[in-house]
């Protein structure tokens, strides 16, 4: 195992429909956050692709044992996986202030985190970037589907361009 943590920003949050796999007692960070990416509304779950955006979260505690069941969880079988659903990054956690949060060596946290492994086209954003406040904008995504914030070539036929126009 690389890191001994993981970020989640979804069901997994405390609070949500899957949380109840983590101790409370391992939870490291309820308020941070990481940026370079975009969360999307795959249904009843979000998934995160790479981006500009920040996204909110917590850090929990792993070992090997639980890392196993959050990649059943996730749908991530090994590193490279075409069928993986979700793939795991290695990524620094912030506090909300800006600050690095630390490990026990007190060296920058960084953390396992899942990002989204399949065509992302039909997901809106979640402009935010905070699974449990959706319905507010960040000035950067306010309203802008992800396909269409990303792709607005020609040569993507029967898209809607982000003008409104459709690509042929």
């Amino acid at each position: 195992m690389e890191v001994d943590y993981v970020f989640v920003y979804g069901t997994l949050r405390q609070g949500d429909c899957r949380s109840n796999v983590f101790d409370p007692h391992s939870q490291v960070a309820d308020e941070c956050f990481i940026d370079g990416f975009d969360m999307l509304h795959i249904g009843g779950f979000p998934g995160l692709v790479p981006g500009c955006g920040r996204i909110r979260g917590e850090v929990y505690q792993i070992d090997e044992r639980l890392l196993q069941t959050l990649d059943s969880i996730e749908g991530y079988y090994e590193e490279g996986d075409k069928n993986n659903l979700y793939n795991r990054e290695i990524v620094d956690v912030f506090y909300d202030d800006g600050g690095s949060l630390v490990n026990a060596d007190g060296e920058g946290l960084r953390a396992y985190v899942y990002v989204f492994n399949r065509d992302s086209r039909d997901y809106d954003t979640i402009p935010s970037g905070d699974w449990f406040n959706q319905d507010a904008q960040s000035d950067e995504h306010a309203g802008v589907s992800y396909w269409k914030e990303r792709d607005t070539s020609a040569d993507q036929p029967g898209y809607e361009a982000a003008d409104g126009s459709e690509t042929s």
